[in-house]
């Protein structure tokens, strides 16, 4: 799992075109997920901090909220060449089965990566 920083908010399939010395190769990027930072919660008015407990009571420990931190966490391969559509698609299916399993997994617009992987080799 790699962690970039990102500056739009749209976090789509991710299929990228690199050539370097000649040789052609692609990175597919998928199952995107921010991530979050806890800080402590504050009163909207005097930005003090907001403490748990009873009201009144200011002796327990401050609250946390968690923020977006403009950092996303994402999975990706790197190929040699331009693969078929379906390697790519079996390859997610794989690590997706692997990390998740039975438990509930992000949803991933399959159909979007195999027609970015066919628009790399019609091109």
């Amino acid at each position: 799992m790699a962690t970039i920083r990102v500056f739009g908010k749209e976090m789509r399939p991710e299929v990228e075109l690199t050539r370097a010395g000649g040789k052609c190769g692609c990175i597919v990027r998928w199952d995107f997920e921010r991530i979050t930072t806890p800080v402590a919660a504050t009163h909207s008015r005097n930005g003090s901090p907001r403490h748990k407990g009873q009201e009144g009571d200011t002796q327990g420990a401050p609250m946390e909220v968690e923020v977006d931190s403009g950092l996303v966490a994402y999975t990706e391969a790197r190929y040699a060449g331009v693969p078929g559509p379906q390697s790519v698609l079996d390859d997610i299916r794989k690590d997706l089965d692997l990390r998740y399993g039975s438990t509930p997994r992000p949803e991933i617009d399959l159909s979007a990566y195999e027609s970015a992987i066919a628009a790399l080799k019609e091109g």
